[in-house]
């Protein structure tokens, strides 16, 4: 009867064992899963720093882009900055310009890229640095816009970059901040 009761007892030691096991499998995943989420909230917390918008738009001709027919080149400002306490690299600002017919709905949109900027390095600084884009009129870009023409623009900016940690990221020109991870190194 001891060898049974020590049999029964080895078993319900094994199952106890196997019980534990599978708990403590469970705990380490939910930490695994806390660990990534924390690594990608890091990750992402220097890329909301980075941003680029159009400062200053120096028009086709004379300084009045709403009444050109020129098409002289145009000199756009592009505003760089990087909040963040490290410094990103790769740094690269694609210009466009949405062209809408007035009174058109907001669908009715043409969409023309005016060229962009780069650098090498973006240091940090709370002050935006300042660089500026030579583009020529687009062709079939409209020649009269804004007010005194027939339709309305706006200058959006795409911008994408490498963070300290060797992650590509993208700013679409709606704002939205993409992590391209390895990606763009053609690793997939």
């Amino acid at each position: 009867m001891a060898q049974w009761f020590m049999a029964g007892a080895s078993m319900l030691t094994l199952v106890a064992a196997v019980v534990a096991g599978v708990y403590a499998a469970g705990a380490f995943r939910l930490e695994s899963d806390r660990e990534e989420q924390w690594s990608v909230a890091q990750r992402r917390a220097q890329a909301r720093l980075i941003a680029a918008w159009p400062d200053s738009v120096h028009p086709y001709h004379e300084s009045n882009i709403h009444d050109s027919a020129s098409s002289e080149p145009a000199l756009v400002f592009v505003a760089f900055r990087n909040a963040s306490d490290l410094p990103v690299v790769q740094v690269k600002a694609d210009v466009y310009v949405n062209v809408r017919p007035k009174y058109a709905g907001r669908y009715e949109v043409t969409t023309y890229s005016l060229g962009g900027a780069s650098m090498p390095v973006l240091p940090p600084d709370l002050e935006p640095k300042l660089v500026g884009v030579r583009t020529d009129r687009p062709e079939g870009m409209p020649q009269r816009l804004g007010l005194a023409g027939e339709v309305e623009y706006d200058v959006t900016i795409e911008l994408t970059f490498t963070d300290s940690a060797g992650v590509r990221w993208s700013r679409s020109t709606e704002g939205l901040l993409i992590d391209l991870g390895d990606a763009w190194r053609g690793v997939a």
